[in-house]
């Protein structure tokens, strides 16, 4: 499960007054036309961003990576605040009950209890009620996003006729995939010492691949199932016909291509697809609406940035870090 903190996109806005070796942290770091922001506030998400940012780097490069970070999430922070401030401006707010609402639906697709939930905060050394003003403020900042950026989006459909035929190729069906495997069997319960004997079974048959060994015949020898003794064939398999993780990987193979070793909860699979038969391009009229969307996000995301520009040139903005 992703860390709380990030669950409900980037959360920048943490109130706080702390001392680290009994010096003071809370001096102003930015002003942001009458609002302040804290070297407390910035230094507590540095410190969770930096657990993230730091894993595989060198000792000699840390600091170098968490001043770009500390200048990264000041520059957020000012952002935060002077899209609070447009909202407020124009009346924009969140009520209690969509607060509410929207910690049941992340409480949901994270499969967690009221006590989990809590856990999770604690970890994160968030309460809940400073969750709440986090999140209360993320849901005002997407309300005024919609209503100042996304809502002034308006896609030409000549500009959705091009985007497929630029694209066209990401349209192409494909009717089916004959499909040959090599499985090793994960047993039930199986233990650490379990996993690392088929690793090297893995090993070794890949070695063989590389070194041109026919792959059916090394199917027949190390394979475990039905297929074994047809060198591993599949036949020809079309879509719904696999589990989705196979599904995804077979379909995205050209045809002689073998996949890297595919762990499922039954064991490893390695796939090569023996024959790619492709169909008819899906129509404009069936994806146009898949496209719009694509367009959408795109334009948005540049207006978002030019907005959040203009909101920058015409507030007052102090940097003190």
């Amino acid at each position: 499960m992703k860390s709380i903190f990030m669950i409900v996109l980037t959360i920048f806005c943490v109130y706080v007054t702390a001392s680290y070796g009994g010096i003071e942290i809370d001096r102003i770091v930015a002003i942001v036309n009458n609002e302040i922001i804290t070297l407390g506030e910035l230094e507590k998400i540095v410190s969770i961003e930096s657990k993230e940012a730091m894993k595989g780097i060198g000792d000699d490069k840390k600091l170098k990576v968490e001043e770009k970070l500390r200048k990264e999430v000041l520059k957020e922070l000012i952002e935060r605040r002077l899209q609070l401030q447009t909202a407020k401006r124009l009346g924009i707010n969140v009520s209690k009950e969509e607060v509410k609402e929207a910690i049941e639906g992340i409480k949901k697709k994270n499969a967690l209890d009221d006590a989990n939930f809590e856990k999770a905060l604690a970890k994160e050394n968030m309460t809940l009620k400073e969750y709440e003003e986090q999140l209360r403020n993320q849901l005002i900042m997407t309300k005024l996003f919609n209503h100042e950026v996304r809502s002034k989006v308006v896609i030409a459909e000549k500009d959705i006729a091009l985007f497929y035929e630029n694209n066209k190729k990401d349209y192409l069906l494909i009717d089916h995939v004959k499909a040959s495997h090599i499985f090793l069997k994960i047993p039930e319960k199986a233990g650490e010492k379990e996993r690392d004997e088929i690793k090297v079974i893995l090993e070794g048959i890949l070695k063989k691949l590389k070194g041109g060994d026919d792959f059916g015949e090394l199917a027949r020898v190390y394979s475990q199932g039905p297929t074994a003794g047809s060198g591993g064939s599949l036949g020809i398999l079309r879509k719904g016909e696999m589990t989705p993780e196979l599904e995804k990987i077979a379909f995205s193979l050209k045809s002689g291509e073998m996949s890297d070793p595919i762990w499922t909860s039954d064991g490893v699979h390695i796939l090569k697809i023996e024959e790619r038969a492709e169909g008819n391009y899906r129509p404009l009229e069936e994806v146009k609406e898949e496209i719009r969307k694509v367009l959408i996000e795109k334009e948005a995301e540049n207006r978002y940035r030019e907005w959040i520009s203009s909101l920058r040139d015409n507030s007052f903005i102090e940097i003190r870090l």
